[in-house]
């Protein structure tokens, strides 16, 4: 939605009466974002008071996008509601100058009044339309020799990182993919990302070989933790691009974007033309532990089981199942179509079942459903996944397997 040039906004809604309980916007006044009094105190370098405005050149703000789309999660022990908001718009980052705050920010809000305790941002300034919108995942895990609350999150810029998610304090924040390079690190004491300008999508900048893509390195899969070993696990894309900004004029209603994308697979991949990976993440320090490569993008989400497998669909129709411990291939099956979604575990009658739901589309899938050939269509995704129409077909549907 943020290509769309709106204000991007959560809104708390009483479930009996669907009265709007609260609304807080991710740019704009600290009023309308519920910035608190004690915002960010444990950490006032990621910013605090009127910065939804400041970072921002007059009132681009109130068309700057950071949309959230979901994935919100809950601590009911601390009343935090977090969630994140996406890119800002549009995505020729030369119309915005400026961190354009509270864009690509995970938040935690106080879930009865909205009000805003920490904020993070964790690409200012986005260039490269990495939505920051990514799934929450609560943890409580030993920090220093003390259990700590925790919140980890894979964003699409590349970076895994986990906070403290009481005070928001940055404890890791380190790359899936040796192949990200829009960034050479992330600074644990400031938060700030270390760009390399040699990957800007700048106008007097040829933007070439940047990774991750638009598409991120992590999209809008769900993973899947095991508490035991304390390990995450998670599909991820593998993909490049090419970049090429231009300047356009903000119409309500269409899209507001100023950008050419070409997407082609990451140079990591066995063949280096591998487009997704199942990766397995040590949580307690934000390091792969074994890496599955996948022919096209692991679009979709990843399902644990307690017998020490890991599930995922394919977009060519597989469902796989892995060994938690190494990675390897234990057992697939080939559905009518490709599996954009996470697979599911449910027992009845004391059997338990895995159920997957299937049918190709999504972004990876734009070209295929629509019967796009233009490389550049679709945001860059035609050309990128031109192959897919050779292995998987279009349909829906849900198959169930028992264990």
């Amino acid at each position: 939605g943020a290509e769309l040039g709106v204000r991007g906004a959560v809104n708390a809604f009483n479930l009996k009466t669907g009265e709007l309980k609260w609304r807080a916007y991710a740019t704009g006044s600290d009023e309308s974002i519920r910035i608190g009094k004690d915002f960010n105190k444990h950490n006032p370098h990621y910013g605090q008071f009127g910065l939804g405005t400041k970072t921002w050149e007059g009132d681009a703000w109130k068309i700057g996008g950071g949309t959230n789309w979901g994935w919100y999660a809950y601590d009911p022990k601390l009343n935090l509601f977090y969630y994140g908001s996406g890119n800002p718009a549009p995505w020729n980052e030369t119309m915005r100058p400026g961190d354009n705050k509270w864009t690509m920010t995970i938040w935690a809000r106080d879930l009865d009044t909205g009000e805003a305790k920490w904020g993070y941002q964790k690409t200012p300034h986005d260039e490269w339309d990495f939505a920051g919108v990514n799934q929450m995942v609560l943890t409580d895990q030993p920090v220093n020799g003390k259990n700590t609350p925790l919140l980890s999150h894979i964003d699409r810029n590349g970076i895994l990182y986990t906070l403290n998610r009481e005070t928001g304090g940055l404890i890791v924040a380190e790359k899936v993919d040796p192949a990200v390079n829009v960034f050479k690190k992330v600074d644990l004491k400031s938060g700030v990302p270390v760009r390399d300008p040699e990957f800007s999508t700048r106008m007097d900048h040829k933007g070439t070989n940047i990774c991750p893509s638009a598409m991120g390195f992590h999209n809008q899969g769900l993973d899947a933790y095991d508490p035991e070993s304390r390990t995450l696990y998670a599909g991820l894309n593998h993909i490049c691009m090419d970049w090429e900004p231009f300047m356009l004029p903000y119409r309500a209603g269409q899209f507001f974007v100023g950008a050419t994308l070409a997407m082609y697979p990451g140079p990591s991949g066995p063949t280096k033309t591998e487009m997704g990976q199942i990766r397995a993440f040590d949580l307690t320090t934000g390091k792969a532990k074994w890496t599955k490569w996948e022919k096209f993008a692991a679009w979709g989400g990843t399902l644990y089981t307690k017998g020490g497998l890991v599930w995922y669909n394919t977009l060519d129709g597989h469902i796989k199942a892995l060994d938690n411990a190494n990675g390897k291939e234990l057992w697939k099956f080939k559905m009518p179509s490709g599996g954009i979604g996470s697979p599911m575990t449910y027992s009845h009658k004391g059997k338990q079942y895995v159920g997957s739901m299937y049918g190709v589309g999504g972004w990876p899938g734009v070209g295929l459903v629509f019967d796009l050939t233009d490389p550049s269509a679709g945001l860059g995704a035609v050309g990128a996944f031109k192959e897919l129409q050779h292995h998987t077909n279009m349909g829906g549907g849900l198959m169930v397997f028992s264990l």
